[in-house]
């Protein structure tokens, strides 16, 4: 049995897609061939970050998902690897991700629903009440005309 008779694939997250620093990532990995498969692979920037065992006897047909939680903002490649009673294993193409940083905790989180306060620092130079008022300014001079 080959791996050309096996076939697994990365459902979601969609190629592409944008997800905030911090934010959970549902990762959902299916796979089906001939021969049952033993165990999945998650496979994150080139690191093993999960792996699921198929029940036992294992399966021909398995989804699996994964909860990832990207630790920082960045490009990111998913690969899901699929391993069959045969030890024979078969990769899915490459889901490329795209991860924003988290909002900043002084910015309104409008997204959420919700919005922090903002606190912003004391204005220097000369107090509001003690700006001269606009009937105690002079009218002056503009290229030699008078107002």
């Amino acid at each position: 049995m080959d791996a050309s008779q096996s076939h697994v694939a990365i459902a979601k997250p969609l190629n592409m897609a944008q997800f905030t620093a911090g934010s959970i990532i549902q990762v959902e990995v299916n796979a089906s061939g001939q021969q049952n498969f033993t165990s999945t692979e998650l496979w994150i920037n080139g690191v093993l970050e999960g792996d699921q065992a198929a029940p036992a006897g294992g399966l021909s047909a398995l989804s699996i998902s994964f909860s990832w939680v990207p630790p920082k903002a960045g490009n990111h490649a998913l690969i899901a690897r699929a391993i069959n009673k045969g030890n024979i294993t078969t990769v899915s193409e490459a889901v490329f991700v795209f991860v924003t940083p988290a909002p900043s905790r002084d910015q309104p989180d409008l997204e959420a629903g919700r919005a922090s306060a903002v606190v912003l620092p004391p204005l220097r130079g000369t107090p509001i009440n003690h700006l001269p008022r606009p009937a105690m300014f002079k009218p002056r001079q503009i290229h030699g005309r008078d107002p």
